[in-house]
């Protein structure tokens, strides 16, 4: 999505609204890691929201589309000719809720808070063998060799 943004707004023809929950970045592919490390190394994974020229940007959850135009969370009509959704993808606790974590801030103490809950722990389960629950048990394991 940023990128079709930063895209079109170099043509110069168009005028493009980028409307997202968040007003940061985070390198999705490093979660399993900050979440077994810890909120240190979380820090290496934010980034400010990358902001193009002519490109505008509103911070606010989408709660509805029509063919014309959507409605944010606070209220905000954005009218618009044609409309590219780029959702991305959920995964709880390794990607961010745009719900209550939509700052930066937020994300950190989310972070944290799971951060404290893997210490506490003497067992852990992960729901799901794929690429990224195979490799959230081999960073934990990696940095916690006493958790089962």
């Amino acid at each position: 999505g940023s990128q079709t943004a930063a895209a079109l707004a170099k043509k110069k023809q168009y005028s493009v609204t980028v409307l997202t929950p968040f007003d940061y970045m985070e390198v999705s592919v490093t979660m399993t890691e900050s979440i077994a490390a810890g909120p240190e190394e979380h820090k290496n994974s934010v980034f400010p929201l990358l902001r193009e020229d002519g490109v505008e940007y509103i911070i606010d959850n989408c709660v509805s589309l029509t063919s014309n135009e959507a409605r944010t969370k606070s209220g905000q009509v954005i009218p618009f000719d044609l409309c590219l959704v780029a959702v991305g993808h959920r995964i709880p606790n390794f990607m961010p809720n745009p719900d209550t974590e939509n700052t930066a801030d937020l994300r950190k103490q989310a972070i944290s808070t799971l951060y404290s809950d893997l210490l506490r722990a003497n067992s852990i389960v992960i729901a799901g063998g794929g690429a990224i629950g195979t490799e959230a048990a081999a960073d934990i394991k990696l940095r916690h060799k006493d958790k089962k």
